[in-house]
């Protein structure tokens, strides 16, 4: 199983100082050859900006924990690629969705990721999106019915 982080599911996990760890924090806790998570440029430098210039985390440190994320072997890291890019201009038409969000999605399709947790309310509603013969499941952690 591959499950896609969100940005703010990113930030959840990372973070003890949100309210929202609680609920996300034991993804970290689930790695393994059976359970990896998938980042990818566009999530991890909005992390970044968000601990740092948001949640007032050091520069350094922020940097130091998501790297240390990034080399552990059950996070698998997809570059973006043209052909991502050409899909995520294709969600976001098709599914009335924001660029970056597209991006995500459009990354993790093409990677042929399982799932994708977010708490991004637009995100949420779509359920699950489609490409070709991939599908990709949006799931909220938050949500009790989430598993």
């Amino acid at each position: 199983m591959i499950a896609g982080l969100d940005t703010n599911i990113l930030v959840y996990v990372l973070d003890p100082l949100c309210p929202e760890n609680q609920h996300c924090a034991s993804i970290l806790d689930q790695l393994s050859q059976e359970f990896f998570i998938a980042l990818n440029p566009t999530t991890v430098h909005e992390a970044y900006t968000v601990l740092v210039y948001a949640r007032k985390w050091e520069r350094d440190e922020t940097r130091r924990r998501l790297t240390a994320l990034l080399k552990d072997p059950y996070v698998k890291f997809y570059n973006q690629t043209r052909e991502a890019t050409v899909l995520g201009l294709h969600l976001a038409n098709r599914y009335a969705i924001r660029g970056r969000d597209a991006l995500i999605l459009s990354n993790l399709l093409v990677n042929k990721a399982d799932m994708i947790y977010t708490h991004d309310e637009e995100v949420k509603k779509l359920g699950e999106v489609t490409w070709r013969d991939r599908s990709l499941v949006i799931r909220d952690p938050l949500a009790s019915s989430s598993g």
